[in-house]
């Protein structure tokens, strides 16, 4: 669990995580900041992001997954519909990382193959 987003960034960069609960306000780096610099790095932007805030408004919203947030809910939101979307996101993170997996797969064996053809 970090403080702040500045120390959300050092946790990451020292452990890996399965899914992100970030907090629209928060001390030093605002949760806008904070999902702006995850989203950026490539280790990084494909790690689920749900914004998370006491604003319960539009704005908020659009903000928060303008910054690049996978999800959004309001903290008052019933705590099973945070847990059901939390599994919702790290599921379809599961099936794209096992659809990068195949894939890569496919290129290696094809790339392989082209290789003993033309050896």
């Amino acid at each position: 669990m970090a403080r702040s987003g500045e120390e959300a960034l050092e946790l990451l960069a020292a452990q890996p995580v399965d899914g992100i609960l970030l907090d629209l306000v928060m001390p030093g780096l605002s949760g806008q900041d904070t999902c702006k610099h995850i989203k950026q790095r490539a280790e990084w932007r494909d790690i689920p992001l749900i914004m998370l805030t006491a604003r319960d408004d539009r704005d908020a919203m659009i903000e928060g997954i303008n910054a690049g947030a996978d999800d959004y809910i309001a903290k008052s939101a019933d705590f099973d519909v945070l847990k059901a979307r939390l599994r919702a996101q790290l599921r379809r993170k599961y099936f794209e990382d096992e659809n990068r997996r195949i894939r890569e797969k496919l290129v290696r064996r094809e790339t392989e193959a082209t290789a003993r053809k033309q050896g």
